[in-house]
């Protein structure tokens, strides 16, 4: 069953499943958590577009920012064109390992959810999402089936080679 969109989902064949809530960024500026459910926060936005603000939430632990095109290649209408780096996606797992991977830091309140917005909350986010859920959580089935998503391959791809390692094309395709 393919839970609505803004849903939170939680993978159900899971052991300790990390949640997710896609947004857009007007839903995003105005989303609270669920009461006592820390959570972080990776907003994306078009370049030159000013950042998000966010409500006061108590529960929102940090925000990862970043700046990128929803492109999956250099586009010859725009030369302006950025796409997420590799480098971005690096940060976005570093982030999420210091939040919800790392028990180690037990100053930290335990962290399982993840708030990903984009401009529409359709490519971009779910891309993120798609990538970071496969590694986590070892499925990402519900982002790639869902009608309300539409992941941009590229930011999939980059987190979970960022996650994962870079697999090796040559033996997966030989």
């Amino acid at each position: 069953m393919i839970t609505p969109i803004r849903e939170i989902w939680t993978p159900t064949n899971v052991e300790k499943p990390v949640s997710f809530i896609i947004h857009s960024r007007n839903t995003a500026e105005m989303w609270l958590s669920p009461k006592n459910t820390p959570f972080i926060v990776i907003s994306i936005h078009t370049p030159g577009s000013e950042r998000p603000v966010f409500p006061n939430d108590p529960n929102r632990v940090n925000t990862l920012y970043l700046q990128f095109h929803d492109e999956v290649a250099p586009n010859t209408r725009h030369t302006e064109t950025i796409l997420m780096s590799e480098e971005q996606a690096q940060e976005v797992v570093k982030f999420v390992k210091h939040y919800v991977v790392n028990d180690l830091n037990s100053s930290l309140p335990k962290i399982d959810l993840i708030m990903i917005h984009c401009e529409a909350g359709v490519s971009r986010s779910a891309g993120v999402a798609s990538g970071l859920s496969y590694w986590l959580n070892e499925t990402d089935e519900y982002f790639i089936q869902s009608p309300f998503f539409r992941p941009n391959a590229l930011c999939r791809k980059l987190i979970i080679e960022a996650a994962m390692g870079r697999p090796d094309y040559a033996k997966i395709f030989a």
